[in-house]
């Protein structure tokens, strides 16, 4: 979480920021939008985790310290994200690095999209299933998601295949 001019460029790397001028020039809904893409690149590109006043110093122009909080708490309340208190600093983390390309996986249900996502983070390897659906402009967004931890992936599935079962009765 160091604070020279590398890390802070590597935070803000491929993030289109405008000028206070130009954000206050759009319309709310477009500043919310903004402040969501702004916050969940800067958590993504934050391995080393960030913190709010570091991120309220970096964009200024992103609101107080309470509206950053909420933006990182959505992630965090998604799975895309996770937080550590260190006394009075809580630290945000991105929620780990894909570990097989391969197994991130998309299967539309209903009106919905489930992501199966096998990552890592420092906490260990986990399988996260986000659930998506179409916006205003038919864009994916995120609507909630869980985390199993990898050893415990297949006992969670034998638990919804026996609700299956009993669903079904007993098919």
């Amino acid at each position: 979480m160091g604070t020279d001019l590398g890390t802070e460029r590597e935070t803000l790397q491929g993030i289109r920021l405008y000028s206070e001028k130009e954000f206050e020039g759009l319309t709310q809904y477009q500043q919310e939008k903004h402040r969501e893409y702004v916050v969940r690149q800067i958590l993504d590109n934050s391995k080393e985790g960030i913190t709010v006043p570091t991120i309220k110093r970096l964009v200024p122009y992103l609101g107080n310290e309470k509206t950053i909080r909420t933006y990182l708490e959505k992630y965090v309340n998604t799975n895309l994200g996770y937080s550590k208190a260190f006394g009075r600093v809580t630290v945000y983390y991105p929620n780990g690095r894909l570990l097989h390309e391969i197994l991130e996986e998309n299967v539309p249900i209903g009106k919905k999209v489930y992501s199966f996502i096998y990552m890592k983070n420092p906490e260990g390897e986990f399988i996260a299933i986000q659930e998506k659906k179409r916006n205003e402009l038919n864009a994916l967004t995120l609507s909630g998601g869980i985390i199993i931890n990898k050893e415990a992936f297949s006992s969670f599935v034998e638990h919804i295949n026996n609700i299956g079962k009993k669903i079904n009765g007993g098919k």
